[in-house]
């Protein structure tokens, strides 16, 4: 098995478009993975910047591309997922195009349709919703018994071709954001997926004491939309949301061939860039020290297509 082990730091903010969202990203390579994993899971402090470890998450994901790779030469990855959150009952389903960054402070774009319940797929017993049989491809998954010559997951991996291509010109947000940079109907036509897998997700508020003059004022989320540790803990400054990721990915078509990545992820939850963005260098500095962080750029899509070419 190739191990492949990185940290990402995500600083994001809302666009004006309801579906779209632009991250400015940084990403880096890291000596220490599980020091660091120990320092997210016990709510580690980083001098005046405090932690605290709030829930496990998984994360199951089907990457699409065209056969030539079209998405990932032109900087992009294109996944279905299924969310299942440990203090959550129902899981939640996404398809979401993002872009690649080239450089360390790049805009990263992504537009998501979260509705996927409504569309319907054609199987040889009738109609079926997407969530369900996005349900039925990561079964395998959930149950830790991967086969990737089973004919029942080949046939749901051709329903969704199959409901690509029916619906590559139709109003799904993803595709319409292609049409509109350049791609042909006839490229979005022969998208289907390639790689699937599953991550491991631990997540972490990152925070100050409102007093501490990291930022100049309080966080202006309303009260009733934070989360409950910070609506119980009114002292506390919400700043950033960090994530620890353990991921394996399959080729589709290739069992044998398997990828493990592990990333952390920082995202912006205080309204003014900025001000975050100084936050995230401190954080980063404490990181670099003790973690032995390096620049890294590339997506887990891309750092698995990549692997597998």
């Amino acid at each position: 098995m190739a191990i492949k082990i990185s940290v990402l730091f995500l600083l994001s903010f809302l666009a004006n478009i309801s579906f779209c969202q632009t991250e400015v990203q940084r990403k880096y390579s890291i000596g220490e993975p599980n020091e660091l994993l120990k320092f997210v899971t016990s709510s580690g402090q980083a001098d005046s910047i405090f932690t605290q470890f709030h829930s496990k998450s998984i994360y199951y994901d089907v990457y699409l591309d065209t056969p030539d790779k079209l998405l990932l030469k032109r900087g992009l990855s294109l996944r279905f997922r299924k969310r299942i959150i440990d203090s959550i009952a129902e899981p939640s389903y996404s398809f979401q195009l993002k872009s690649e960054m080239l450089s360390a402070n790049m805009a990263r774009m992504e537009v998501e349709e979260k509705e996927l319940s409504f569309y319907l797929l054609k199987s040889e017993f009738g109609w079926i919703s997407m969530t369900s049989v996005l349900d039925s491809i990561f079964h395998p998954l959930e149950k830790g018994s991967v086969d990737l010559s089973s004919t029942a997951l080949n046939k749901q991996l051709l329903m969704i071709e199959l409901w690509i291509q029916f619906k590559a010109g139709g109003a799904v947000s993803p595709f319409q954001k292609l049409l509109n940079n350049g791609f042909l109907l006839d490229d979005i036509k022969q998208i289907k997926p390639v790689i699937y897998g599953k991550s491991i997700r631990y997540r972490s508020h990152v925070y100050s004491n409102v007093a501490n003059e990291l930022v100049s004022e309080k966080n202006r989320i309303r009260q009733n939309e934070l989360p409950v540790y910070f609506q119980e803990n009114d002292g506390s400054n919400w700043l950033l949301e960090s994530s620890f990721d353990l991921s394996t990915f399959y080729k589709i078509n290739e069992p044998l061939r398997v990828i493990s990545i592990t990333e952390f992820e920082v995202e912006n939850k205080f309204f003014k860039v900025e001000e975050a963005s100084k936050v995230l260098s401190i954080f980063e500095k404490y990181l670099e020290e003790k973690f032995d962080v390096t620049v890294k750029l590339d997506s887990k899509y891309k750092q698995a297509a990549t692997f597998f070419e």
